[in-house]
């Protein structure tokens, strides 16, 4: 499941650990009270790693913190309006998304890299709920459904939507 939505509109952000705009309380009720995860796993972000561990302690379940479910690093892009950043590092960036970082950031294959040694450690025969971010569930399907890049980036991840993965 996707965090709850920012109040940040119009801004870069990835790692920047910014609040959801409806309370963790308000983000849980949408999980449904019958799921039946033997284990929470969420981001370190405070909109991910707050309903995750409200979640646990409503269920009885573990919950988990992991830094490799972290966001995509904008580096020095990060909390900026999109509108203030430089054109021309834009357009670098638009035209080898696939592979290179953002500056003084992250590229995909090093979110890919992180959420594919997170997921190969998952006990198989368990049922795991994850609190994280568009790019992990992105990174999610290229991992489990062997979905190319720009396959998974044309796919909407709501938040507060439970999605099986």
């Amino acid at each position: 499941m996707r965090h709850a939505p920012i109040d940040a509109p119009g801004r870069c952000y990835g790692r920047a650990d910014l609040l959801p705009s409806i309370s963790h309380e308000a983000a849980i009720d949408r999980i449904p009270r019958d799921q039946d995860a033997n284990l929470i796993w969420s981001s370190p972000a405070e909109r991910c790693r707050g309903p995750g561990a409200l979640q646990a302690a409503r269920t009885g379940v573990s919950h988990r913190i992991d830094a490799r479910l972290h966001e995509l690093d904008f580096g020095q892009w990060e909390n900026r309006p999109w509108d203030e950043l430089p054109r021309a590092e834009l357009d670098a960036w638009g035209a080898a998304w696939e592979h290179e970082a953002p500056p003084g950031g992250e590229a995909l294959p090093a979110l890919e890299a992180r959420v594919r040694g997170w997921h190969a450690e998952l006990h198989p025969g368990a049922r795991h709920l994850l609190i994280a971010h568009a790019g992990v569930v992105r990174a999610l399907w290229v991992i489990r459904h062997g979905c190319a890049w720009p396959e998974a980036m044309d796919r909407p991840v709501p938040h507060l939507t439970l999605l099986e993965l």
